[in-house]
């Protein structure tokens, strides 16, 4: 089952996802086996070793008493609860069964015996899927679906004996809240960790998923449950379900479907498992609820589990996600007229809707045995580019996530990368130079990674945010522009707000006499925030601008500056306290 330990989003209606995070130890064998057989699994006629094997020890009834999967280097060993007449039989993916003769084995007997498999392929890449399979509760030796579940149940047994060895994993779990619409992750939680196991969650007893179900709808919440692989292979899930052969979008796959049997009325799971048809790998399993509340099967509410194979044969779930749809409480004001408003004579209907989803997750990345590494995998990285609308690249740019609250700097050439960042829909803002100097709030901007290793990001250029900030009509007008912002100030230093601000400048008008240039005055002015600050566009670079503040009390020192023509741009603060000013007419 997965639970969440804090719910990303609360509301009067909301679901809570639910994740349990198990971390389980190795099991350990009793000492008190003190018969065992072992030795290498090999095929060809090199004899080569063969790893990640099923092999089970059988008795003389053909019960199995133990069992165990092959190491990288082809190695099983069993343990026999007496001394007896046993057998061995070996399930490899992608082949049929193999079963040797029978052996004694003494009191306190350690006996060495090779285990040759046989070479009889189970070929799913030629075989078609039939229009009108039945789904089956009980599969027949020799049909297709049978075929499909075994080599996926060696996939699940070979992923529940990993477990148990003494491996250590690198894992991110992660939790995000996700927009009804588009898909944008609004809030996000992930960390990384160690973990003693390579189990990176565990569902619900069967038999209490049997008798309750996959949805519980308590007073708290809402509870769902994931199957994990103990559930899959569990006899109350095989008597729940009923199986058949898909196909699947992918041409070199198949899909073995499972639905619910007629009757059942608690809520259930129905989904596909998807092979290889190549290798007969189990390759990923997908889920949704059925039977569920009718919120829940409206939310599009399910799960992922992605299975990987590794290099030393053991199975791993490399991934994993669970999706729940959140609701909130909408209350809506109803009147029959304007005269039973006026009485406050309202109607009120209250309705649930959906208002987003939670997905809670999580993915390996490295499985180590000690001190050795058996197998890694990259961390997700959100990286990408910044240019501006004239396709320079900006460089020094902040790029912020405000889901994750992590920010990193772009490099001389645009280019950034956020280290272990999953994939998705999310939003970035991005802080430079000119946003900076212009006194303008970061741009905000969305990003889709969940296809792609790269994303362009594209903000105003430089005449882009002059005529956003100024309102100008055309480039050329921007060119021309210059901008002037700052703080009014008091005489203490303190922020002044309401405070008048002229800018004045003189410029020519071409005309020129024999003593002097013909010059006029211009001048532009504002009114600061609450808060101090004033801004003023339109001040031609290059002239010497006079700026003046003043309030009903008092006219401020004149403080001069020039505009650069280079950047167009000024900070300076303004004083509004020195003379007393004059009293109106």
């Amino acid at each position: 089952m997965m639970r969440l330990a804090k719910p990303l989003h609360r509301s009067a209606m909301s679901r809570r996802a639910m994740m349990l995070l198990v971390l389980c130890l190795p099991g350990r064998r009793n000492a008190a086996e003190a018969q065992s057989v072992h030795g290498r699994v090999v095929a060809g006629p090199s004899a080569s070793t063969v790893s990640g094997v099923i092999v089970f020890l059988l008795d003389s009834a053909g019960k199995s008493v133990d069992r165990s999967l092959s190491s990288e280097t082809g190695m099983y060993r069993l343990h026999a609860p007496a001394p007896g007449h046993y057998r061995l039989r070996a399930l490899r993916i992608g082949f049929r069964p193999t079963m040797s003769a029978a052996f004694p084995l003494g009191a306190a007997e350690s006996l060495e015996r090779a285990l040759p498999l046989n070479d009889l392929a189970v070929s799913l890449a030629s075989v078609r899927v039939t229009a009108g399979q039945r789904c089956a509760v009980q599969l027949e030796a020799g049909t297709l679906a049978f075929d499909v579940w075994e080599e996926a149940r060696k996939a699940l047994d070979a992923t529940l004996l990993t477990s148990e060895q003494p491996y250590t994993m690198e894992v991110m779990r992660y939790e995000r809240r996700v927009a009804l619409r588009g898909g944008t992750i609004e809030s996000e939680w992930q960390r990384e960790a160690r973990a003693p196991s390579l189990r990176p969650f565990v569902s619900l007893p069967a038999a209490q998923l049997d008798s309750a179900g996959y949805v519980v709808v308590g007073r708290d919440g809402t509870t769902y449950a994931a199957p994990d692989e103990r559930i899959l292979l569990s006899e109350q899930f095989a008597a729940a379900h009923c199986v058949k052969a898909v196909n699947v979008a992918a041409a070199d796959e198949i899909g073995l479907q499972f639905e619910p049997v007629r009757g059942r009325k608690v809520p259930e799971v129905g989904g596909t498992l998807v092979l290889s048809r190549a290798t007969g790998e189990l390759r990923r399993l997908t889920f949704t609820y059925a039977n569920a509340p009718a919120e829940v099967r409206d939310g599009d509410a399910g799960g992922k589990l992605t299975f990987r194979r590794l290099p030393s044969g053991a199975w791993i779930v490399a991934q994993w996600a669970l999706r729940m749809p959140l609701f909130s409480r909408v209350v809506q004001q109803r009147v029959s007229q304007m005269s039973d408003l006026a009485r406050g004579d309202v109607q009120r209907l209250t309705s649930v809707a959906l208002s987003g989803f939670q997905e809670s997750g999580g993915e390996v990345f490295e499985v180590a045995r000690g001190d050795t590494v058996l197998w890694s995998a990259p961390r997700p990285t959100l990286s990408g580019i910044v240019r501006d609308d004239a396709g320079a690249p900006v460089a020094d740019a902040t790029i912020s996530l405000p889901a994750l609250s992590r920010s990193v700097k772009t490099g001389p050439d645009g280019r950034f990368a956020f280290p272990s960042v999953r994939r998705g829909r999310r939003q970035v803002t991005v802080a430079w130079a000119l946003t900076d100097s212009l006194g303008q709030s970061p741009v905000l901007r969305e990003v889709d990674s969940e296809h792609t290793d790269s994303v362009a990001i594209v903000v105003p250029s430089r005449e882009g945010m002059f005529s956003e900030t100024c309102a100008v009509r055309s480039a050329e007008e921007s060119s021309r522009m210059g901008f002037v912002r700052g703080v009014t100030r008091g005489a203490d230093g303190e922020r002044i707000g309401g405070a008048t601000v002229v800018a004045s400048w003189f410029e020519g008008s071409g005309i020129r006499t024999e003593s002097r240039q013909d010059l006029r005055q211009r001048t532009l002015q504002t009114v600061s925030s609450a808060a101090g600050d004033y801004a003023i566009c339109g001040v031609p670079p290059g002239n010497v601008v006079v700026l003046t503040g003043t309030t009903r009390e008092t006219i401020g020192t004149r403080v001069s500056l020039r505009i650069p023509r280079e950047g167009r741009v000024a900070i300076i603060d303004v004083p509004v306290a020195g003379l007393p000013a004059e009293p109106a007419p």
